[in-house]
């Protein structure tokens, strides 16, 4: 409960500083949707890992880089925004799995009765491979989201 306290409090002081505003202004001239993302997924991973909860990156990275992709697309619900916000929630989520701190994988290694260190290493060398795949085929993911949406609306607009 404590862990969600401190996420909050840090949320607002980032509201009320004009935190997004400030990283807006200062990324705008070299920000790509690509790199967006790869720093979102980075970022969120990062903030879960050391934190040990996917929690605290979806409540603070989120307001920052979803306002980040709104920009970069213009204002519009693009499948930008939404491979942005799957970069926050997948790198949260890698960072609390690959987390020696989440209650989560204290309690996977505690009921499969394995030393948690070891279950943490076995666990954090498989996902490093997929980390690492991620970042590197992020742009590849684009498409595919691209082309999911696009076809959902397109069949979704057939079928009325």
């Amino acid at each position: 409960m404590r862990k969600n306290t401190f996420v909050c409090q840090l949320l607002f002081i980032g509201d009320s500083e004009g935190t997004a505003d400030y990283v807006i202004s200062i990324t705008e001239s070299w920000m790509t949707p690509t790199i967006l993302m790869t720093l979102t997924f980075v970022v969120s991973a990062f903030i879960a890992f050391f934190t040990g909860t996917s929690w605290g990156p979806y409540a603070i990275v989120t307001p920052i880089c979803v306002q980040m992709a709104l920009n970069i697309s213009g204002g519009a619900l693009t499948p930008v925004v939404y491979a942005t916000i799957a970069a926050v929630m997948g790198g949260g989520c890698f960072g609390d799995h690959c987390s020696p701190l989440s209650d989560t994988t204290i309690l996977s290694s505690l009921a499969t009765g394995s030393d948690h260190i070891d279950h943490v290493t076995t666990f954090f060398n498989f996902l490093l491979f997929i980390f690492l795949k991620c970042i590197i085929f992020g742009k590849s993911m684009i498409f595919c989201i691209k082309s999911i949406v696009f076809d959902k609306f397109f069949i979704m607009s057939y079928l009325k």
